[in-house]
């Protein structure tokens, strides 16, 4: 019989997947750490059963999204709310005891990849249970776990531990995550809060600057000063206090940063960073690094799935939606007018199908815009562990 080991590759030579975090903090911040647990659980060497599958990775974010890949297709119909939950911990406030309780959760299974959402509050530590009895492959055979003696084969069950330092984006174009920096305490304070509020989700592409020709400029994206609320309707996002400049690290390609408001419409416009975000599309220090006190970069992209997904949000069709704007998609904010707001900034949106936009002449938010679903923060993760059986180290 073969021996496996799952493990996350890429086509270029990199360290260890749980070296990860501690090589991009180096990256960042030039300070050495040691290497800390990562998000993305693996498993260990096993026995290959007979292309049984099996969970290839796992990410847990604090507000109760688990999203999970697997090592083999799986027979949809059998993933339900019988097969696969979440739980949290009953009243003696303890997880993985008798009196855990299952949280209501909605279930996507698409491309391979399972969304488990319960909407928790955030920072509650829950548990992701999938059944090997009732969850099997396009093939017939039953989900492999990690709850037998040994850890090889039962059911799949792991809990969530403490919050990491990195975030998530769940987006139209494929999953990004990006880990915060270590010098810019300030700036990731206000992206925790946004993200625990849930604010970013359903945001949205709203820029993608071309040049004076229209071409792309490949410089920037922008992001999270709308959403897009149950009623398809364009909303400004929550506004909370502006936050002081914290610039200490360069804007070069897949780094994350804050926007800022410039002198004519703040008097301190180095300082007016809100709810605004870009992500920088290029190597972009000779310009953002001086411009109005330098742009605060305060995350960096992790892995080439991040960067591909990047990549894939760049393609979309920018637009010229100042005309398509109307009553029946943007509403009035609490703070300001919604629909001049936006009408100012989408002059460069990013739309799936530009023409569709045209015909319809209007903006139908859910279909047309290049959306963001969930911002939010990773929890670190390990194999529940069951009395009288063996897990699988995390």
């Amino acid at each position: 019989m073969q021996t496996e080991k799952l493990s996350l590759k890429s086509n270029h030579k990199e360290p260890p997947v749980k070296n990860i975090k501690a090589l991009i903090w180096n990256r960042m911040t030039g300070k050495s750490v040691k290497p800390l647990s990562c998000k993305i659980e693996t498993l260990e060497p096993r026995q290959l059963m007979s292309a049984a599958p099996r969970v290839s990775t796992i990410l847990c974010d604090n507000r109760g999204q688990a999203t999970l890949t697997f090592s083999a297709p799986l027979n949809a119909a059998t993933v339900t709310s019988s097969t696969a939950r979440i739980l949290t911990a009953g009243a003696d406030s303890l997880l993985n005891t008798a009196d855990d309780v299952a949280a209501t959760t909605s279930i996507q299974y698409t491309g391979n990849t399972m969304f488990l959402t319960a909407n928790l509050p955030a920072g509650t530590r829950y548990r992701v249970q999938l059944l090997s009895g009732g969850i099997f492959g396009t093939n017939g055979k039953a989900l492999y776990g990690n709850t037998a003696k040994g850890g090889r084969g039962g059911n799949y069950d792991t809990s969530t531990i403490n919050q990491s330092f990195f975030a998530h984006f769940n987006t139209i174009a494929g999953q990004i995550n990006v880990i915060l920096t270590a010098n810019t305490p300030i700036t990731n304070a206000n992206f925790n809060a946004y993200t625990n509020l849930g604010a970013w989700d359903n945001t949205f592409i709203q820029t993608n600057p071309v040049t004076a020709n229209g071409a792309k400029a490949h410089f920037t994206l922008v992001g999270g000063t709308f959403h897009v609320n149950s009623s398809n309707q364009i909303e400004l996002t929550t506004v909370k206090t502006k936050i002081k400049n914290e610039f200490a690290n360069h804007n070069t390609l897949g780094t994350i940063a804050m926007q800022k408001l410039n002198s004519s419409q703040d008097s301190d416009p180095a300082n007016s960073a809100t709810n605004t975000w870009f992500f920088n599309l290029n190597d972009n220090r000779k310009t953002l690094d001086s411009q109005n006190g330098g742009y605060t970069v305060f995350g960096q992209i992790t892995d080439k799935q991040g960067r591909n997904t990047l990549a894939a949000l760049d393609r979309f069709s920018v637009f010229n939606a100042t005309n398509f704007i109307d009553s029946s998609n943007a509403t009035s904010g609490a703070l300001t007018d919604t629909k001049h707001q936006l009408t100012t900034a989408i002059a460069q949106l990013p739309v799936i199908n530009p023409a569709t936009v045209t015909t319809n002449n209007t903006i139908h938010p859910e279909s047309d815009l290049v959306t963001i679903y969930r911002v939010s923060m990773l929890m670190d993760t390990k194999p529940t562990i069951i009395a009288g059986t063996q897990q699988v180290p995390a």
